[in-house]
């Protein structure tokens, strides 16, 4: 009598389970429940296995590269997005996305790799998501990545040196411009300078403003936190000029396809916006 109750307090138990479970498959269920019928043994096997299986079923398939992790690609070239500190990528993009795989279940591994790469990178199967603030929505880059709700809306601006006459889109036309390479800095400096040889393409940020204080180029083009953390670092030898450009918005990419993932994305950094923790991110790293 004793083990009959116990076989069937768990049976009660792991029912419950199976029936909060969406995608639940009436066969196993049946089969399970006939096992009362022979033995409480008997039962507590067929229900286990049950539970297993629809558990199995009902788990989301984000086709990731190595089961049980999220493996993210970045340019840890943005500060204060993605940058390199002790060793490991920091920043907004990779606290954020620890937060993301933390919903998910998964285990977080980050990868610091060279912007203009990412998109082929993630076409081969190497990385499941591209989190790298720079790497901004494009026709061209949604041909093959989709692109997930935006995290933080941005905006570029310009950098000069103290006292220039810089103070309008105009103002940049023939002039030596430094941009990050791949970035919608870029994109703005060849819409707006006229000659496409008036725009000089830098593997950083960083390396653009040296190019700047050293007299390479005349101004520099980036996203306005990164320009507000070069002008605080460089005293008053460079000028801020902001509200030239449109506002522009940051996501993650997946695969094209991968929709699975891309909800399961949204739907945490959703989550993240509501509870607080996104913009305590946000507040730490971007002062």
């Amino acid at each position: 009598m004793k083990k009959l109750t116990t076989a069937l307090s768990i049976i009660l138990t792991a029912a419950t389970v199976i029936f909060c479970f969406s995608s639940c498959k009436n066969a196993p269920v049946s089969a399970a429940l006939s096992a009362i019928g022979s033995s409480p043994a008997a039962a507590t096997t067929a229900m286990a296995t049950t539970v297993a299986t629809t558990a199995a079923t009902a788990a989301p398939d984000y086709n990731l590269i190595t089961a049980g992790t999220l493996t993210v690609g970045t340019n840890a070239q943005f500060p204060p997005f993605d940058y390199i500190e002790g060793g490991q990528v920091v920043g907004v993009d990779a606290a954020m996305m620890e937060k993301v795989a933390e919903k998910l279940g998964l285990t977080l591994d980050i990868k610091d790799m060279d912007l203009g790469t990412l998109p082929d990178i993630l076409q081969s199967g190497q990385i499941d998501v591209i989190a790298a603030a720079p790497f901004t929505m494009n026709a061209d880059r949604q041909a093959t990545a989709d692109f997930s709700d935006s995290y933080y809306t941005a905006q570029q601006a310009v950098l000069v040196k103290t006292g220039s006459a810089v103070a309008s889109l105009d103002d940049l036309k023939n002039l030596k411009i430094g941009v990050q390479t791949d970035t919608a800095g870029q994109n703005d400096a060849a819409a707006n300078v006229g000659s496409p040889d008036s725009v000089i393409s830098f593997a950083s940020g960083a390396m653009a403003v040296d190019a700047l204080i050293g007299g390479q180029v005349d101004a520099v083009i980036l996203d306005s936190s990164l320009a507000q953390k070069y002008q605080n670092e460089n005293g008053g030898t460079l000028k801020l000029v902001d509200n030239l450009f449109a506002p522009e918005n940051y996501t993650v990419a997946v695969k094209k396809g991968n929709t699975d993932l891309l909800n399961a994305i949204n739907t945490a950094i959703a989550q993240l916006k509501i509870n607080g923790t996104l913009q305590s991110i946000l507040d730490q790293y971007i002062q």
